[in-house]
């Protein structure tokens, strides 16, 4: 067993239940993931970055973090810069005056750059970044899809710059400081990628500092948390231009046709000039083939929520990979099942047994591998960066729509799968492997949310949902375990039956979960129905159920009900000193719990 963050109750894992872990006194106070936070004690921190009376007490000498910054460290932008940039000059000189207006001593800048997917507004933030990073000490890109990501990139630059608590391994702890630094500086610029809603990325935002925020999202509406500036498609004078830089070739007639049937949208022209730059094909020619495939593409009925013109591009170079590189456009249906960035090829590669055998071994040969992702990439239907692989929500999308039911299962399915086998297996409170789960949660998240959309791998996503919610919870995010693992409880359910032992571990961990969130009397109540479950499968005396005695014990403790929770802290210890005898670990933890149950008792 595993020891749950803040409360003293045991975790349950798949496979892994014969563990312990002590409890020392009282339980630590749980660290919330709606508010990222740090010890701010010993650190007194200047105005700005390049003020010469920064003063640092005891942590790193100030010269130190300037040299850092000199160093680059203060620099992540996880995208390389477009060559093909092109426009957009009245919305960057517009976006700078925005983030610049204001008062500069005390507030922190928050534009919003809104506007639908394939637009450009990455593509306008990254540029952004860029252009004007001299301008900056600091200019950092956070993922802001879900908060597990956004607290990675800030523990990131903790780790980049030596900021207090750089080395402690705990990502909140690790934000926390980041977050703080900013908020005693200037001279930084944050860019929140694909960020949801303002409730979600609030908690994130600094306060004050003067620092500058761009936010990109498809959602329009972000209140006083920012200000928008809608990013609509290109002029056509931005397409035509676009299209010159991107294929070499100069027909203007051609050109501006071809944006006009591409709707002026940047995603779709992107994925047009690709394609021509990589086959050589004429601007007039390539318009010719648009317009009949988007008939075909049309004739399976108008996209919901996406423009058709995507769909004809991405179809004509999908077509292209296909007889090109089979295997490539294999590796794309499987991409469209994860999450859209920073796909880590090196577990794909490990993971790679769960896959068709032909995609296996191509994944496996390092040039095999190259030759396929390169093929994607020719067409501009992924990015690469270092080992990780990003495709755009809509091509994502699009990929997904384009295959038939069965094969959506089967996709669907195979990425649960490789994700289950690649997952960290004991990673409660082992904080050197945490960096691996923290890659691979977002992956999980998305696969297994398409998995239980089509009811594909049960076993394995209830699995897997049950260690993400762990990992979630031994980080001090208990809303986001909680969610994880009701999830996994529902497929369990289905599974199982509402009586089977992997149920109750299932039961055991969100009723952790709730008590960590304070919801004490729905947490006993889940306790207790693991108990009847392991009671009715193991018999009364086995140390599983030893286990859910004691975190029911624990519930009662904290609900004041000290007498009963004596009664329950003693059959566990009584189980366990049966089983292992009087000096396990198991027992110790017993003996410590109940300790405590009785100095309160009196």
């Amino acid at each position: 067993m595993k020891r749950s963050k803040g409360t003293g109750t045991d975790l349950e894992l798949d496979g892994y239940r014969n563990g312990s872990a002590e409890a020392s006194g009282e339980p630590p106070e749980p660290v919330s993931s709606q508010k990222v936070s740090a010890d701010r004690s010993g650190v007194a921190v200047g105005r700005d970055v390049h003020d010469s009376n920064i003063v640092i007490i005891n942590e790193r000498n100030p010269s130190e973090i300037l040299e850092l910054l000199k160093q680059k460290k203060g620099l992540h932008i996880p995208y390389a810069r477009n060559i093909n940039f092109t426009g957009r000059d009245t919305l960057l000189t517009d976006l700078q005056a925005a983030v610049l207006s204001g008062d500069k001593v005390a507030l922190t800048h928050v534009k919003a750059l809104t506007g639908m997917g394939g637009i450009g507004k990455t593509q306008l933030a990254l540029e952004y970044s860029y252009r004007y990073q001299d301008d900056y000490d600091i200019v950092w890109w956070l993922r802001s899809e879900l908060p597990s990501s956004m607290l990675d990139d800030y523990a990131l630059m903790t780790t980049n710059l030596k900021l207090p608590g750089w080395d402690s391994g705990d990502p909140n702890c690790m934000a926390g400081a980041a977050k703080s630094f900013l908020e005693m500086h200037s001279r930084w610029l944050l860019v929140f990628d694909n960020a949801q809603d303002p409730q979600s990325l609030k908690p994130y935002l600094p306060h004050g500092g003067g620092g500058h925020v761009i936010i990109t999202s498809r959602n329009p509406a972000w209140g006083n948390l920012a200000r928008p500036m809608v990013v609509s498609k290109f002029e056509r004078s931005e397409s035509i231009e676009f299209l010159f830089k991107r294929t070499g070739q100069g027909d203007r007639k051609a050109a501006g046709d071809l944006a006009e049937a591409l709707g002026d949208l940047p995603l779709a022209l992107e994925q047009a000039g690709a394609y021509m730059e990589t086959t050589a094909k004429p601007l007039a020619d390539y318009l010719k083939a648009f317009q009949e495939r988007r008939l075909v593409v049309l004739a399976k009925g108008e996209p919901s929520d996406y423009p058709e013109t995507v769909a004809t591009t991405w179809n004509i170079s999908f077509q292209a990979v296909q007889e090109d590189y089979p295997v490539a456009s294999e590796l794309l249906r499987l991409f469209s099942y994860l999450a859209p960035d920073d796909i880590p090829l090196t577990y794909l590669v490990k993971g790679s047994r769960q896959l068709p055998d032909s995609m296996a071994s191509v994944l496996q040969n390092e040039d095999g591998r190259d030759t396929a992702i390169a093929a994607l990439r020719r067409y501009s239907l992924i990015t690469i960066s270092g080992d990780t692989i990003s495709v755009h929500r809509l091509v994502q999308t699009v990929t997904r729509e384009a295959m038939a039911l069965q094969e959506q299962k089967e996709w669907a399915g195979t990425a649960v799968k490789l994700l289950n086998d690649v997952f960290p297996k004991d990673h409660i409170d082992n904080v050197k492997i945490w960096p691996e789960c923290s890659i691979l949660l977002p992956h999980i998240l998305a696969a297994t949310g398409y998995a239980e959309k089509l009811s594909m791998e049960p076993e394995a996503t209830g699995r897997l949902l049950n260690e993400s919610g762990l990992y979630l919870q031994t980080l001090g995010r208990f809303v986001e375990a909680r969610s994880v693992i009701e999830k996994a409880l529902k497929i369990d359910e289905k599974v199982y039956g509402p009586d089977h032992p992997t149920v109750a571990i299932r039961v055991n961990n969100l009723g952790g979960v709730l008590q960590a969130l304070g919801e004490l009397q729905e947490a006993r109540i889940y306790f207790e129905r693991a108990i009847k479950i392991g009671e009715t499968a193991y018999g009364p005396d086995h140390p599983n159920v030893a286990i859910r005695a004691n975190n029911l014990g624990m519930v009662l403790r904290d609900m004041g009900e000290l007498q009963e929770a004596r009664i329950y802290l003693e059959r566990a210890l009584k189980i366990d000193e049966t089983a292992y005898g009087p000096d396990h670990p198991n027992v110790a933890r017993n003996v410590n719990n109940l300790g405590m149950v009785l100095r309160r008792h009196g």
